[in-house]
């Protein structure tokens, strides 16, 4: 992943915070996230191997518009991320 801005990452036990130009790595089967915990808009490029898991992310997501603050999270979005963990076989841990 690439990052534009400044997200909090957690990858495994390892909490740190990524900024511009930074790159991380996920591996599967490790626990990881990330969280914006400025009042800035931050950005990231997520590349998936094996392809595949970002075809399911785009048909279960919604596309944001520029210079628009995305929607609160409704039950809509919350069925659609169910479907996405459910159908990539992940876990959703808090």
């Amino acid at each position: 992943m690439f990052f534009d801005g400044e997200l909090e990452f957690m990858d495994g036990d390892h909490t740190f915070t990524a900024v511009a130009v930074d790159f991380t790595h996920a591996p599967k089967g490790i626990r990881h996230g990330f969280k914006n915990r400025r009042i800035y808009a931050a950005r990231l490029l997520f590349i998936y191997t094996p392809a595949g898991l970002e075809q399911l992310m785009l048909d279960h997501s919604t596309p944001t518009r520029a210079g628009e603050t995305p929607p609160p999270v409704d039950d809509d979005m919350i069925a659609r991320a169910e479907q996405v963990i459910q159908r990539s076989k992940t876990i959703m841990l808090p």
